[in-house]
């Protein structure tokens, strides 16, 4: 297999996986966007992100308890109050609404809970806080061709070829991609946290050989 880079040469290499001609940017527009949504739900479902922790700073305003979500958001990492402190001030989430909803006052925000679209503060903003925002965003082709070219071919060929007949070929597309999902959340967990999460073997990835295709 070539050397994936970006969409283009994913495209390409999917295309001739497939011996396509025709595959090109229109056709293969809905399978990569198939295959993104299918890695996000697939990572998601086993406790896990793959995506560009994204940074966003803004101004709460004073007497409203609501912020939209930023587009594309998989998890908030984060939320500080920035001024007038001196030093940050982190707004913990909380887990359950009911919980948000135990003391519903006016002043500094010390908790949050997403509802919906918008992500919700109590205390209710009694100053325009400035804040700063850490989150995963979804992954798009540029990051998963740069950080995980394995998974998004896999993934894509999947989409590209939901009604093929060939089922031992789609069958090998099918594992090919579960190593690659494997050892992208592995990956993504070093970058986060500095160590490998102990629930997840880490000998998986390395009975496949992807890229050598044994």
């Amino acid at each position: 297999m070539a050397q994936i880079t970006d969409q283009a040469s994913l495209i390409s290499e999917v295309a001739t996986r497939i011996n396509r001609v025709d595959f090109d940017a229109t056709a293969a527009a809905l399978p990569i966007q198939m295959a993104i949504l299918q890695i996000t739900r697939d990572a998601t479902n086993r406790g896990a992100f793959i995506g560009k922790e994204t940074t966003v700073t803004g101004t709460l305003t004073t007497n409203v308890e609501t912020l939209a979500l930023p587009a594309g958001l998989q998890s908030i990492r984060v939320i500080e109050l920035l001024a007038p402190y001196a030093t940050k001030l982190r707004v913990e989430p909380v887990d359950t609404f009911i919980e948000y909803f135990s003391d519903i006052i006016q002043g500094v925000p010390e908790r949050y809970a997403v509802f919906g679209s918008n992500i919700i503060f109590n205390p209710t903003p009694i100053s325009n806080f400035a804040y700063r925002m850490r989150y995963i965003a979804t992954p798009d082709v540029a990051y998963l061709t740069a950080n995980h070219p394995d998974l998004i071919f896999y993934a894509t060929l999947l989409q590209a070829t939901d009604n093929v007949r060939d089922s031992e070929a789609v069958q090998k597309y099918a594992a090919a991609y579960q190593t690659a999902l494997e050892a992208a959340m592995l990956n993504e967990n070093r970058k986060r946290t500095g160590h490998m999460p102990p629930q997840l073997p880490t000998n998986n990835y390395r009975r496949f050989n992807i890229l050598a295709g044994r």
